[in-house]
């Protein structure tokens, strides 16, 4: 849900309120706290009724499987239904009170909402209340009545319920319960049948209430109930504990989006366009430091090692003037938006080195001056109920940084709640995905601070920024502190240098020894490959090779990788390789232009034979990895989901281990998948390697790519280290 919208649930919920604490505080006689509770339960009728238009529930008199239950109430409202049961029932209502507390008794306190006991109202199948039902029986409704039986039955612990009705009465409910609390009225939550049989059995606790009296004690319920009552899925957020915080700014909020100079526009617009050089001499001289920390964006793709010698020099001296002096912290934070280092890790160095300076700077220069109620210190919640894990990213859309994730959110245990925190602007099919595998789906591309707040309102105990480098929203909000234990993971493969992280999870396979040094978190060698990781659906498509524009006839070397991965030290491999296969290499474009540019010029300048083919939808590229005779791994940043892909496809890939974790993706698949003859064991022997056709057949013939799939693992593992240090 949109969390910038407030939905009906909330508007219902602040008129409830207000309606509530008016009314009371003109009188409170009991007609009037009975006329307060029949208008509130208008107003949740009318939502309900409008979040039933989707489909028709399929009560009706006489099913009464949900009747079978603790029912949470207000006292006003077991006022209400006291007032309205006869003086010749309360005979029989007593009987059934005596046997719905027996039947109750072995689940209390605090497992009330496992109980099957019938409701003392509930006569001969009907509710003899029920003009004046709760709030929370106005709730219950099912698409089907005979998985409720089920429930009642304790055969089945699911009901497909309406969309969005809890939601509302629970909505009408809080209002309403706020309201009595600013009146200084008990507003907790009581057991229906023990409260009635304490007000039938004192006529003077309604007089008593409204003096300041509290309600019976052996009634009271835990605040959880409501909740923990409704055993199905829950269909919307706010169904959902704990109960959806409010998105609060605060003055002096950075205002969301850098100054629109027309410096900077065009500084954007130059780095769009892949014109990095032109990009930093608009800045130059920089007017202030937002404009320092925009220089200091690289391009991902560059013509020489020398280049990227230019630009981490850049990068370091722009660092050190940032921290030296003391402009505008919210100007400086707006500007992240624009900024990120996702450049820096294609360019086959340490990334340490200069991001660890960096990350304070971030941090305690910026964020700490900018938003400082989201840079304090949390401490680990009080072990109760499930671990809460978020996982967080502006990247939760159909993208390489996010598919991967999709297997840990849906393989956490039993013992952990999950939260998702969609960054993106523009939802797509995988951000339904995510949606139908987290226990809590909440979408918020609007300002930073306010949804920072909303995301630390929510108490989390772990949150993981699935990919912080890739942009600068990512780095914003992960700048900040809202967990006690944060995390980042291999969606961007190298240390994000932010203190605020505190753990980096990756996988034992494919950190070389003594990797610790290359990050400033805490290193976590998940087992495996580190990854739930989904077989696809998607097959490949029939084309035939003129059809994907390969040539009719001869060897085809294939380069799938994204081309920013082939770095300048590593072109001669190349070109080594194609003059001794005698044929040309083939590389699929980049969807960046300057990227094609910037390559293509480097493999003409050494003579290297290139072939490229444009980017293509999933079966045709599946098709093309299967049409390919050997496909060859990118040395410095291996393939991830591509490597993958061309395994499912039958054709040996190639690779040699690399430095750091980005460079041994492959290195993990092709251990697990049972061809480990396929990893050189260094650049001279890749070359080898990549021409040796009966190497790579052989080393094909213990294949085995179901391996790949569905490893639970890393999960178990994850969920282990998380129980162990948030029980500290």
């Amino acid at each position: 849900m949109d969390a910038k919208t407030p939905d009906a649930s909330d508007s219902n919920r602040s008129f409830a309120e207000s309606f509530a604490a008016a009314s009371l505080a003109r009188d409170r006689s009991a007609s009037r706290l009975e006329s307060i509770v029949r208008k509130i339960d208008l107003i949740a009728d009318a939502d309900i009724v409008r979040r039933q238009s989707s489909g028709s529930p399929a009560c009706k008199a006489g099913c009464d499987a949900c009747c079978h239950r603790v029912v949470p109430v207000t006292l006003l409202e077991a006022f209400r239904i006291a007032a309205r049961i006869r003086e010749s029932d309360h005979a029989p209502l007593a009987g059934r009170i005596k046997i719905y507390r027996k039947e109750t008794a072995p689940f209390r306190p605090g497992r009330e909402h496992e109980a099957r006991a019938a409701c003392p109202l509930l006569v001969d199948g009907l509710c003899s209340a029920y003009d004046a039902r709760p709030l929370f029986c106005r709730g219950l409704s099912s698409f089907d009545a005979s998985a409720c039986a089920l429930w009642r039955d304790r055969q089945e612990a699911q009901i497909p319920e309406v969309p969005g009705q809890m939601a509302a009465a629970r909505g009408v409910a809080t209002g309403l319960r706020a309201a009595l609390q600013a009146a200084k009225l008990d507003s907790g939550l009581f057991d229906l049948g023990l409260v009635l049989e304490a007000i039938l059995s004192d006529p003077t606790l309604g007089k008593r209430y409204v003096e300041g009296a509290t309600g019976p004690k052996e009634a009271i319920l835990d605040e959880h109930i409501w909740r923990d009552s409704v055993d199905a899925p829950a269909t919307t957020a706010e169904e959902r504990r704990p109960a959806r915080p409010a998105l609060r700014t605060l003055p002096g909020d950075p205002t969301g989006y850098p100054d629109p100079h027309p410096r900077q526009t065009r500084w954007s617009s130059l780095c769009d366009r892949g014109q990095f050089e032109n990009a930093f001499k608009t800045l130059t001289p920089p007017r202030g430091d937002a404009e320092r920390l925009l220089r200091m964006r690289a391009p991902a793709a560059c013509a020489s090692e020398d280049e990227i010698d230019m630009w981490h020099d850049r990068f370091a001296s722009a660092t050190e003037e940032l921290g030296q002096v003391r402009g505008d912290a919210s100007a400086l934070f707006d500007a992240l938006r624009l900024f990120h280092t996702a450049a820096l890790g294609y360019h086959g160095r340490d990334v340490r080195p200069l991001l660890e300076p960096m990350g304070p700077v971030i941090c305690r220069r910026i964020a700490q001056h900018s938003v400082p109620d989201l840079c304090e210190p949390i401490e680990p919640r009080k072990p109760e109920g499930k671990l809460r894990v978020g996982h967080i990213s502006l990247n939760m859309t159909h993208s390489h940084s996010s598919l991967w994730a999709r297997g840990w959110i849906a393989n956490h245990g039993e013992d952990v709640e999950t939260y998702a925190f969609n960054l993106s602007l523009a939802p797509d099919e995988t951000s339904s995905e995510w949606e139908r595998l987290a226990d809590h789906y909440f979408h918020l591309p609007g300002r930073v601070p306010p949804a920072a707040r909303f995301i630390k309102d929510l108490k989390l105990d772990v949150l993981i920024y699935t990919d912080i480098g890739l942009t600068g929203v990512n780095t914003q909000f992960a700048a900040l502190r809202l967990a006690p234990i944060q995390c980042t993971a291999w969606g961007y493969p190298a240390t994000s240098g932010l203190p605020t992280i505190d753990y980096y999870l990756s996988s034992d396979l494919m950190e070389p020894k003594g990797s610790e040094a290359h990050y400033t978190e805490r290193l976590v060698r998940l087992p495996g490959s580190g990854l739930c990781y989904w077989r696809p659906s998607v097959q490949p498509s029939s084309k035939s090779r003129e059809e994907l524009g390969l040539p009719a006839s001869g060897p085809i070397l294939l380069c799938a990788q994204h081309p920013t991965k082939f770095i300048p030290k590593h072109d001669w491999i190349l070109k080594v390789i194609s003059d001794r296969a005698g044929a040309p290499m083939h590389f699929v474009e980049s969807p960046l232009a300057y990227v094609n540019d910037v390559v293509r010029r480097r493999f003409e300048a050494i003579g290297l034979r290139a072939l490229w083919l444009p980017r293509a939808e999933q079966p045709d590229y599946l098709r093309l990895l299967q049409l390919a005779d050997v496909c060859l791994d990118s040395p410095g940043w291996s393939g991830g989901n591509t490597t993958i892909d061309t395994l499912m496809m039958g054709t040996p890939l190639v690779t040699v281990p690399g430095e750091f974790m980005r460079g041994n993706h492959s290195v993990a698949f092709l251990q697990i998948a049972g061809a480990p003859g396929l990893i050189a064991k260094d650049l001279d022997d890749f070359v080898d390697l990549a021409c040796d056709r009966g190497r790579q057949q052989r080393s094909m013939t213990s294949l085995a790519v179901d391996a790949l799939f569905d490893d639970l693992a890393p999960i178990e593992a994850m969920d282990e280290l998380f129980l162990t240090v948030t029980s500290k």
